[in-house]
């Protein structure tokens, strides 16, 4: 059949190097934010309240993190997600009703691997919660632009009219009671004694039970980033429908109004935060400057994203930013990659630096680590189509093993 023998996956000579140097350039934040959550039980220490690292260079760091990187890059990465999903399904569905079960399957095997992840190598995975949302972006598809942009608005802004309402406490409290994990999820404390322990002192095999109540404890606060990260899967499916990736010389005034705009927004709602403080947390005064500080990190997001876009059309910089494109292709094996090196180096059954590296150290960690993660992917793509985690991927989702070599012209004496 026809149908059969033209569904095939984006080759690397049809990809766009916008796209990947953006990709890459989210990996390398998602690392550098990740890194205190590698480190230490991160999340039960902000439920605590404990602070592992007065000192003022950790201080500073944890600053410029949060400021600058926390909340920024996962943004990203779902913008880009939505894009590269968009791309996937669009081109599916001109081969006919196959391209959705193709779509479908492929948002499975993300599940999957997502799972695989959050057990066996680090609580803290994206992925799961990316497919559960892809699912929905089905309903999108042939969805007008317009209206697109409208959805990625109402859900960026429903963050603060959930947290108004205690929307995410009536429904976290049920689905800890009804985990089967008992009382112990409603002890920070405990969990923070348990899981130093664990990470630092305890076994393989514990750890992976361990991981299982950090899932469970995460998605039960988490999932709180449900909405922003949906607006920003909607926010790249309306940037695949437009096609402004596909010429992007053509769409520059647009970008650099986003650009401008991004930037606005991005101060004055850092600006109103300090004003907040002093409100009722149940007034409409409050969820008003809740609204303008929920648009802070997707702001941000949108101005490191048109500045790179900027950046790329100067054909000197374009030319040094390209290496990141290498680990843009491969963004998933990178970041699974991360997650290898780190827990390694932090856990028990590796170097066992558990709650011994501060935001400082940490910082230095992330931006020593991501350089190999650069030349890793550059020798790798020398030699073969797709990151390996990409490749079998591609090879679940098409039902036949894809080619992975790049094949070699070949050389004639002369």
């Amino acid at each position: 059949m026809i149908e059969q023998s033209t569904i095939n996956p984006i080759q690397p000579e049809q990809r766009t190097l916008e796209l990947d140097v953006i990709r890459g350039f989210a990996i390398f934040g998602i690392l550098i934010v990740n890194m205190q959550f590698f480190s230490s039980a991160y999340v039960y220490l902000l439920r605590n309240r404990i602070t592992l690292w007065p000192d003022e260079g950790d201080k500073l760091a944890k600053l410029l993190i949060d400021l600058f990187a926390a909340g920024k890059f996962y943004t990203m990465f779902s913008f880009l997600f939505g894009i590269g999903m968009m791309i996937f399904l669009e081109r599916a569905r001109q081969k006919g009703k196959r391209g959705l079960r193709l779509f479908l399957r492929r948002v499975t095997i993300l599940l999957f691997f997502g799972i695989l992840h959050a057990f066996f190598i680090w609580s803290g995975d994206i992925l799961f919660e990316y497919a559960v949302l892809a699912f929905l972006l089905v309903l999108f598809e042939r969805a007008r632009p317009w209206f697109v942009l409208l959805s990625s608005c109402f859900f960026l802004l429903l963050r603060p009219v959930l947290t108004y309402f205690d929307a995410y406490q009536k429904i976290t409290i049920p689905l800890y009671k009804a985990s089967g994990l008992g009382t112990q999820l409603f002890d920070p404390s405990g969990l923070l004694e348990q899981a130093n322990y664990v990470f630092s002192s305890g076994s393989y095999g514990e750890q992976i039970v361990q991981r299982l109540t950090d899932f469970v404890y995460q998605y039960g606060t988490f999932w709180a980033l449900f909405p922003i990260v949906f607006a920003m899967f909607l926010l790249g499916v309306y940037v695949a429908k437009k096609r402004i990736f596909h010429d992007v010389a053509s769409n520059m005034r647009l970008i650099r109004s986003v650009w401008i705009g991004s930037l606005i927004v991005a101060l004055l709602s850092y600006s109103i935060k300090a004003e907040l403080y002093t409100t009722n947390l149940h007034s409409f005064r409050y969820l008003y400057g809740q609204w303008i500080i929920s648009l802070f990190d997707p702001a941000l997001c949108l101005f490191y994203v048109t500045s790179l876009l900027q950046l790329l059309q100067i054909q000197s910089v374009r030319v040094k930013l390209a290496p990141l494109a290498a680990v843009g292709r491969m963004a998933i094996s990178n970041y699974l990659a991360s997650s290898l090196i780190c827990t390694t180096i932090f856990y028990s059954y590796g170097f066992g630096l558990f709650n011994k590296v501060g935001p400082a150290k940490g910082l230095l960690l992330a931006c020593l680590i991501y350089p190999l993660l650069m030349v890793g992917s550059i020798v790798w793509l020398r030699y073969f189509r797709y990151g390996p985690v990409e490749w079998l991927w591609r090879s679940l989702t098409y039902g036949e093993l894809q080619p992975m070599r790049l094949e070699r012209p070949h050389q004639t004496n002369s």
